[in-house]
């Protein structure tokens, strides 16, 4: 699924795509990773390590101006 984001320069076309794609399926929609990227817009990497196995979400936050 990671792969399939990166491939894909336009992160909301892509979620729409898959959007379209699993529309039918009868349980789960497997959009979760997808939506992180498009909506949050955040950038997701795969992270091994023996047995530990973790997905890294992030993105950069703008400080917050005082008013």
């Amino acid at each position: 699924m990671l792969a399939r984001i990166h491939e894909h320069p336009d992160r909301l076309a892509h979620y729409v795509a898959l959007m379209r794609e699993t529309a039918k399926r009868e349980h789960g929609s497997g959009l979760g990773l997808a939506r992180i990227s498009a909506e949050a817009g955040m950038d997701l990497r795969l992270e091994v390590d023996g047995d530990l196995v973790s997905i890294v979400a992030h993105c950069t936050v703008e400080k917050r101006r005082d008013s």
